[in-house]
């Protein structure tokens, strides 16, 4: 089905006041524009990556290189959109400001190693 934004309407989801640089995991997802299928195509069951499927998986992973408090957890490039799971660790400042969560601090340790990294496709 086509996206059609007299029938489909938008809302955001994103909860009123909340930090989403906070420490924790994130789904995030975007869609390309009026849902074409720019990133790939299905064959038999597999997708394969356009040069810009390509592209969003590359720069996916590029995120952990630039911010070192983030963490590229799973994730899937689909025709038209791309779903991904990141995780967003305590820094030191975060930890010293107070902000920090008690029990939910993550210092990336306890998933270093994780057959999760990179491995979904």
């Amino acid at each position: 089905m086509k996206y059609d934004p007299a029938k489909h309407h938008r809302c955001s989801i994103r909860l009123k006041g909340y930090d989403y640089s906070s420490p924790g995991f994130y789904f995030i997802t975007i869609c390309v524009q009026n849902r074409q299928c720019l990133f790939g195509e299905i064959i038999d069951e597999k997708m394969i990556l356009s040069d810009a499927g390509k592209m969003v998986e590359k720069w996916y992973f590029e995120l952990g290189n630039k911010y070192t408090n983030v963490k590229c957890r799973e994730h899937i490039v689909m025709p038209d959109h791309f779903h991904c799971i990141i995780e967003i660790m305590v820094t030191v400042t975060d930890a010293h400001d107070g902000d920090a969560h008690d029990g939910d601090a993550h210092d990336g340790d306890a998933h270093d190693g994780d057959a999760h990294d990179g491995d979904a496709h």
